[in-house]
């Protein structure tokens, strides 16, 4: 489900503001922008965003406006006489004529860090993940709202989804008794008013209304739509649960379309199956 929160403060470490967005995924993915000198905290962070989130696409920005002073840069001289002299071997090897820019080198990785790292990192780090939570939780109000507004459509798919499937329950012995009809008619015509072997016409019905059977598919897609709502009604998280409860409700489906020569039944397991797409496009946004 989508959603977006933003908490900021003042903290150890100067103004934080955290900003965090969800957008609909099928499993969790997490996406983190924090500044470097917070990247020893990533992993903290990322198993707090699992704490809240367990389905979507989500966005976690960290920003720290405490500029640098001098007394948080720390040189370090052995990295950047090592980068120095791999340039310089690279230069001779490649016949290139160019100076070495202080600039570019102390842009290149651990030659320039900052000192103020350990001890008010560690100090100012509960107070951003206060604010993580803070964000989280306006976050979740909207995404609330949403999954609410999505149940309330899910409850309407139930409902039209059991209408379907009691006209379909109506339907299926009016199918063989159709086929008993039709057969008897098709016999008749071919016997050209020879007779009818009852028992034969008998058999050929029964072993029809056996390879055309839903009752089992039926009784099933009941029950699963049973657990569906009884999985909808209860504690949140239950999106994966709905998600493979429905593809088990499209496998029924599937087979009582492959049984069902009826024309009329036919048309009322394609509707099912319309309603259907529909919950499983549904399922999958919800957490």
């Amino acid at each position: 489900m989508t959603g977006y929160g933003r908490s900021s403060a003042w903290t150890p470490i100067g103004k934080v503001e955290v900003e965090v967005k969800s957008l609909n995924h099928r499993f969790l993915e997490i996406g983190l922008k924090i500044p470097s000198h917070l990247a020893a905290f990533e992993e903290q962070l990322r198993r707090r965003v699992g704490h809240w989130v367990r389905r979507g696409k989500v966005t976690v920005a960290v920003l720290n406006d405490n500029p640098a002073q001098e007394k948080d840069l720390r040189f370090n001289p052995q990295i950047a006489e090592f980068y120095i002299r791999s340039l310089n071997r690279l230069k001779k090897r490649l016949g290139v004529r160019s100076e070495i820019n202080l600039v570019e080198l102390a842009q290149l990785p651990q030659v320039v860090t900052f000192s103020q790292g350990d001890r008010m990192l560690r100090k100012g780090w509960p107070p951003i993940l206060k604010l993580v939570d803070q964000a989280f939780s306006k976050m979740e109000g909207a995404r609330r709202r949403e999954g609410q507004a999505l149940a309330r459509d899910l409850k309407a798919h139930l409902l039209n989804l059991r209408g379907i499937l009691r006209d379909i329950e109506r339907r299926a012995p009016q199918m063989v008794e159709a086929y008993q009809v039709r057969l008897k008619e098709r016999v008749e015509q071919l016997s050209q008013g020879l007779g009818i072997d009852a028992d034969r016409l008998a058999r050929e019905v029964a072993i029809f209304a056996e390879r055309c059977d839903i009752s089992e598919e039926i009784i099933r897609s009941k029950s699963h739509l049973g657990a569906f709502e009884r999985t909808l009604n209860g504690d949140d998280g239950a999106g994966r649960s709905l998600d493979f409860m429905t593809q088990e409700l499209l496998r029924e489906t599937n087979t009582i379309g492959s049984k069902s020569p009826d024309a009329a039944l036919a048309r009322r397991v394609i509707d099912l199956k319309g309603v259907l797409e529909k919950v499983r496009e549904q399922v999958q946004n919800l957490e």
